[in-house]
């Protein structure tokens, strides 16, 4: 309860009408429990100040912000808090449809236009839940707020629908500017492997330059899909390819071989 308690003080400390944080570039919060970053986001969102200059902003990277830290993110993000804002990464496990409706609207506006890195962590919902919290994520990155986003990264998303939904909001066309997606913890299987194949064209990502999909699930038959479709599309202009910890059979390493 202190260390909640504390928590919202600082964060309201930092936008207090009277602060002198004009400097302020990077805010690290590393608290390991969701009371306390629910409370430090909080604490930003009741000060009357501002953050002008505020570059980097890392949240929940050992457990999540959960639906009142998406709340009043959302809040202080949409409020104008951080209007310079170009690195965000946020744990959004289990924050249910609510909080995953309060966080897309954070970033499906004109506030949040200045973002070049995003990095998200999904998790901790059951099935039915899942597929249908990513699809909001996906509308904010069809938003057209983003185009100036240079790097992705996603993690956590094991299920097959999560995944089909993430694609949709990459193959959008909105996201011009992505020169970097990482893609960590995610179940490809077979499927996604062929949807995947359908958005990393030039068309639709015209910057991408780099596809890190280590730990990503792409199975042989995966690997076969997104390799065929490069080869009846074209690809993006991709410079670095990470499949670490993807299992390469003959044919499928063969398929990849005659792209590169």
């Amino acid at each position: 309860m202190m260390r909640q308690h504390w928590a919202e003080v600082i964060g309201e400390a930092l936008t207090h009408a009277e602060a002198s944080l004009n400097s302020l570039e990077e805010v690290l919060l590393l608290h390991k429990t969701e009371k306390a970053i629910s409370a430090f986001l909080a604490g930003i969102n009741r000060g009357a100040g501002s953050l002008k200059v505020l570059r980097s902003f890392l949240c929940g990277t050992y457990c999540s912000i959960r639906i009142q830290g998406a709340q009043s993110l959302h809040a202080f993000v949409r409020g104008g808090k951080v209007p310079s804002l170009k690195e965000l990464t946020v744990n959004l496990a289990g924050i249910g449809q609510e909080g995953m409706q309060a966080f897309a609207a954070a970033l499906s506006t004109s506030h949040a236009s200045a973002l070049r890195r995003l990095e998200v962590k999904f998790g901790g919902v059951g099935p039915a839940d899942a597929a249908a919290e990513v699809e909001l994520f996906s509308v904010a990155l069809s938003s057209g707020y983003l185009r100036r986003l240079g790097e992705l990264s996603v993690g956590g998303l094991g299920m097959i629908g999560e995944v089909q939904v993430l694609c949709m909001g990459l193959g959008s066309g909105e996201l011009t500017s992505l020169r970097k997606i990482q893609l960590t913890g995610v179940g490809f299987r077979k499927e996604g492997g062929r949807d995947l194949s359908e958005v990393l064209i030039v068309e639709k990502l015209p910057s991408l330059r780099s596809l890190d999909a280590k730990w990503a699930g792409l199975t042989g038959e995966g690997l076969r899909a997104l390799a065929g479709g490069w080869m009846t599309r074209t690809p993006p202009p991709l410079k670095h390819l990470n499949l670490k910890c993807t299992k390469l059979t003959g044919g499928v390493a063969d398929a990849l071989s005659t792209l590169l």
